[in-house]
């Protein structure tokens, strides 16, 4: 079985960090994700991830950085479940972080500056001929029938 998984996003809140009562430290933060695809009515869509990282990776997101800093992760995915204060029992998952990088650039020498939500250009948006694509073995298949 594979569980990996790669993301690259926006934090939302600054890390939270915290040291189990063994002395261990780890952060949890959640990242922004937008999706490639827009709603029929043209809005963008944006996921939020909740990711954990422990040791060093916690002392580096603790350190430098920040809300609204772009970083990549890579980890696998933790499910799990609780009862709810009503009685219901509700799922979670989060990402277990075993690799951080910043991805903001730095300016002379102090920490990363954040960026603006990475807006795409129009301008650089491909446009297809027709919403069937024709594959060699003589079937179509429409982009309807595609689960993406």
């Amino acid at each position: 079985m594979i569980n990996r998984v790669v993301l690259v996003g926006r934090i939302t809140r600054d890390p939270e960090y915290q040291q189990t009562t063994g002395g261990v430290p780890y952060v949890r933060f959640s990242l922004a994700i937008d999706r490639i695809a827009k709603t029929a009515n043209g809005e963008r869509q944006t996921d939020f991830i909740n990711c954990i990282a422990w040791r060093n990776q916690a002392d580096f997101l603790n350190n430098y950085v920040k809300k609204g800093y772009m970083i990549g992760v890579e980890g696998r995915i933790q499910t799990g479940s609780y009862q709810a204060a009503d009685g219901t029992n509700r799922n979670t998952f989060e990402v277990l972080c075993d690799s951080v990088q910043n991805l903001e650039p730095r300016r002379d020498g102090g920490a990363p500056e954040p960026q603006p939500p990475y807006q795409p250009s129009e301008a650089k948006a491909v446009e297809r001929p027709s919403n069937t694509i024709k594959a060699s073995r003589e079937f179509e298949v429409s982009e309807d029938d595609l689960p993406f």
